[in-house]
């Protein structure tokens, strides 16, 4: 399930031996575009927007995976020094106060290591989100009597379709790009691994 600045879109895949197959897609336009800062203006068009989509693709399953973008999200590549992988999560948690310009009480974090090297040096993913924005987006799909399995960044989710669907080795470098209604996404990547992330 895809919330857009200007369509509703959903896709049902299926998982065949060698790739994924499309079975069913539908787009619907909203009546009424989020705002620039990706926020849902009409919960109620939207909500509609999306059963109408659901309708018209006739897809009857109930979980849906989709994604955020927008200024309540925010990612950063770090590297920290941890001499005990123990201590990891309270070192993210710490390091995430610095880049994270809400009160950290108001932002869900999650976080991926990326690479262990010399000298207890750890690079990491981080990833923090605004609860009011994950949690408006949630709303707004379990109101259309969905229930959200997982919540993914655009910008990631992105990458996961690019090298689900074209091989690539791990020396190649990529750069992938979205463009949207409101917004450009482009990122690029390397070994399964996003080494720059943009949403402008």
């Amino acid at each position: 399930l895809s919330i857009g600045a200007s369509t509703i879109k959903v896709a049902q895949l299926k998982k065949t031996k060698t790739n994924w197959k499309l079975e069913k897609f539908s787009s619907v336009p909203l009546t009424e575009a989020p705002s620039e800062h990706r926020e849902i203006s009409n919960v109620v068009s939207t909500v509609q927007a999306i059963q109408e989509a659901m309708a018209q693709a006739d897809i009857s399953s109930k979980d849906v995976c989709s994604a955020i973008a927008g200024s309540g999200i925010i990612i950063k590549n770090l590297t920290i020094t941890v001499a005990d992988m123990k201590e990891l999560q309270d070192q993210v948690f710490w390091e995430a106060e610095q880049y994270i310009p809400f009160d950290i009480s108001e932002v869900v974090i999650d976080y991926q290591v990326t690479k262990q090297g010399q000298d207890n040096q750890v690079d990491v993913i981080l990833v923090a989100v605004k609860k009011e924005y994950l949690e408006q987006y949630m709303s707004v799909i379990e109101e259309a009597l969905l229930q959200p399995k997982i919540i993914d960044a655009e910008v990631f989710a992105l990458q996961n379709s690019f090298e689900t669907n074209y091989p690539v080795t791990d020396t190649e470098a990529t750069l992938l790009a979205d463009i949207g209604a409101l917004s450009t996404k482009i990122m690029s990547c390397a070994g399964g691994i996003p080494y720059f992330t943009n949403d402008a």
